[in-house]
């Protein structure tokens, strides 16, 4: 439920499965039995002789264990060795909106999408980031259809279990519909998504050619605000929630564009 969700508000997207798959040594085998079944636990206040038990579930506890040995191995998405299947961390200003399927009827979005601000800089690089709707950890508003040819993209990106599939690259179409997300979702939709985000993330596909900006398409294993205590931070979240109560989390042709921005 979305109010069980709202104790972790610097987070925006947390996947609990890649954080279960990641070995931190001897210590973390039960912590990572355990970690599937946490979002489940209530986040009361325990107590015990007289002092508070930390209530953190446990996922984001075996977390903060691992943090340390993906800072060490991630690349950063602009490094031009990556391949696919490393992890990339990074810390930019990126866009997001749900999406649906290009063809077909409209219906509940299941695809999540993160992106860096279009055009990039000329030498500068895209990092596109999918995932399911499934691991946010709150409410996004919708930017509507996923593009041209993204039918497959649609169906990898859909998948709760993202994190388990063979990273092997995507095929063209697949990876050209990927490329068109940063256009999309920085022009048509909700602006007032957009901030600067940190995390990690495992690398689906890099599409690396003259003709076109490089780009890293990949699957994150968080995403979260830099600096959630800030002013403009705390000011940006009012707005996003605002604009959600007033036009809920779908696409309304429009309406996004009629709002004005700071």
């Amino acid at each position: 439920m979305f109010w069980q969700r709202r104790n972790i508000e610097d987070y925006l997207y947390i996947s609990v499965g890649k954080i279960a798959g990641i070995d931190a040594g001897p210590t973390s085998v039960q912590v990572a039995a355990d970690v599937s079944f946490s979002l489940g636990i209530d986040a009361a206040k325990l107590q015990f002789g007289g002092h508070a038990i930390d209530e953190r579930p446990v996922h984001m506890k075996y977390l903060e264990q691992i943090r340390p040995i993906l800072e060490a191995c991630a690349y950063s998405y602009r490094d031009p060795m990556v391949e696919i299947g490393d992890w990339v961390k990074f810390k930019t200003t990126m866009h997001w909106a749900t999406m649906h399927p290009d063809s077909g009827r409209d219906g509940e979005d299941r695809v999540v999408v993160f992106v860096t601000p279009y055009p990039q800089p000329e030498g500068g690089d895209d990092l596109i980031l999918l995932g399911s709707t499934c691991h946010l950890t709150d409410r996004t508003g919708s930017v509507g259809r996923m593009g041209s040819n993204s039918d497959t993209l649609y169906e990898i990106a859909s998948s709760p279990d993202l994190d388990t599939r063979p990273c092997c690259g995507l095929d063209s179409n697949a990876a050209e519909a990927a490329c068109q997300l940063d256009r999309i979702v920085t022009e048509e939709g909700p602006r007032w998504q957009a901030q600067q985000v940190e995390g990690f993330a495992r690398v689906l596909h890099v599409v690396d050619s003259i003709n076109v900006t490089r780009s890293v398409v990949a699957t994150p294993l968080y995403v979260k605000l830099t600096d959630p205590t800030s002013f403009r931070s705390r000011r940006l979240a009012r707005k996003r929630r605002k604009a959600i109560e007033k036009h809920g989390v779908e696409f309304i042709p429009g309406k996004y564009r009629k709002l004005k921005y700071t």
